[in-house]
């Protein structure tokens, strides 16, 4: 849960906050049918609000609600998979994806799908370990 509004204070009107909550779903393989989307919003928000205390109900004002359907259009992402390459012994740590390509040797990736892994944390290493790279290949530009 990310509360925007409070780095940002155009991403809310004034008084209001702007609330992002990703929750880990299956993709697609598993899970084909995403028409109860808001019904699965709903009893997120009812949860969160018995959590913290707080009826949050009430108080949206707009609500937009994702499932793996739309990431797979808006992104292109395999199978609406927003976490990359799935978790198992063959694809954790080092079996992961290089993030440099072995083919093309100016060519490097970064993100959920290679090192080091998934996750918000881990795409931003990833980014750092392809500037790394950039800079030992060809220096600083």
């Amino acid at each position: 849960m990310n509360v925007v509004s409070r780095y940002n204070n155009n991403a809310a009107p004034e008084g209001g906050e702007a609330v992002y909550i990703l929750v880990p779903v299956p993709d697609r393989r598993y899970r084909p049918d995403w028409s109860d989307k808001h019904q699965i919003v709903d009893s997120i928000v009812e949860d969160l609000s018995e959590r913290i205390g707080f009826n949050m109900k009430p108080h949206i004002v707009s609500r937009t609600a994702l499932s793996p359907v739309q990431w797979e259009g808006m992104f292109d992402l395999h199978r609406g998979s927003g976490l990359g390459l799935g978790h198992n012994l063959g694809q954790m740590a080092w079996f992961r994806p290089s993030n440099k390509d072995e083919r093309f040797k100016n060519l490097f990736y970064a993100g959920a799908s290679t090192v080091p892994g998934i996750g918000i944390p881990m795409a931003v290493i990833s980014s750092r370990l392809v500037t790394e790279r950039i800079d030992k290949a060809y220096g600083s530009v």
